[in-house]
């Protein structure tokens, strides 16, 4: 029997060993579909969409959104999505995109647009969910797939015109995705200012909370406010003792001190020391003998 329970264990694991590695095989031969993918700039237009003028805007108000909210952005155009869904091949771009730009612990956000699908597809992680909202995220789609149908019915009146009608084209597919950066860079921006408002007021109130709570434990506990006061009138009394101390009872003129010993220590006996303080204002002085022991000595001992 046990050796029957060795057998099935055994197989188990063989299975669950070749499902994790089948597993891993796909998801390898998945990314290596955006091997051919550098993602060395903000703004990727493979699919010449974007003229040249429109694509240095957006990435000047990328880089705007970045430095100011923290989010990385890619705008990317495709012929095509590689065989897979337009949605499970712009998860792969935001992976590698992430990666990429080692942003683990910042925020990231790609539009990918597929020309031959058509589709337009709008990633992002996690952490930006409560700002840019299912509904608002919709919309943003919606807007750039308005302008892509506005720039192709505008090329296909240009073309029964016998005009190229490329470089207008072109125009209307930038502004449109121009627009949306800035709708969200906005958003994104609006959000933070917002979040950084409310922790503030946060911060004052617990700053306020905490000064009352101070006040309150000190002014209302009278065991507090009397351990208080006398620790000030131990520090009062102690610095008008060594104050007094330091000055003549005669004239309150500062005591001069010198210190002469009488006597050194030996091995079984103190020295002798005298402290004399003196007054060169009135006269008065001041002396006292004490014994005091040599360290070495007394560490021998």
């Amino acid at each position: 029997m046990k050796v029957v329970k060795i057998t099935i264990f055994l197989i188990f694991l063989i299975f669950s060993g070749i499902i994790i590695y089948d597993k891993m095989q796909e998801n390898f031969k998945l990314e290596s579909k955006t091997d051919f993918l550098e993602l060395d700039d903000t703004v990727i237009d493979l699919a010449n969409f974007i003229p040249v003028n429109k694509r240095v805007a957006i990435r000047d108000r990328i880089d705007v959104i970045k430095n100011s909210v923290g989010v990385y952005f890619l705008v990317i155009t495709l012929q095509d999505s590689k065989g897979l869904k337009s949605t499970e091949f712009s998860r792969l771009i935001l992976k590698k995109w992430i990666k990429k730009n080692s942003t683990e612990d910042q925020n990231a956000l790609v539009i990918a647009i597929y020309k031959n699908e058509p589709e337009v597809n709008l990633l992002f992680t996690e952490d930006l969910d409560f700002i840019l909202t299912k509904d608002f995220s919709v919309e943003i789609i919606k807007d750039i797939k308005t302008t892509l149908e506005k720039a192709d019915e505008y090329m296909k009146i240009s073309l029964k015109e016998g005009k190229s009608g490329d470089t207008r084209y072109k125009t209307i597919i930038g502004d449109g995705i121009f627009s949306a950066i800035e709708k969200m860079g906005n958003e994104l921006t609006n959000a933070r200012s917002i979040l950084l408002k409310a922790e503030y007021d946060l911060k004052k109130h617990d700053d306020v909370k905490s000064d009352n709570r101070i006040e309150k434990v000190v002014f209302d506990n009278p065991i507090v406010l009397t351990l208080i006061l006398s620790l000030l009138g131990l520090i009062g009394g102690t610095f008008i003792y060594f104050h007094l101390k330091s000055r003549c009872p005669q004239c309150g003129a500062r005591l001069q001190k010198e210190e002469k010993v009488i006597s050194y220590p030996k091995y079984s006996v103190p020295g002798i020391k005298e402290n004399s303080l003196h007054c060169n204002v009135c006269g008065y002085s001041h002396r006292e003998r004490e014994v005091f022991f040599d360290k070495k000595i007394f560490r021998k001992r």
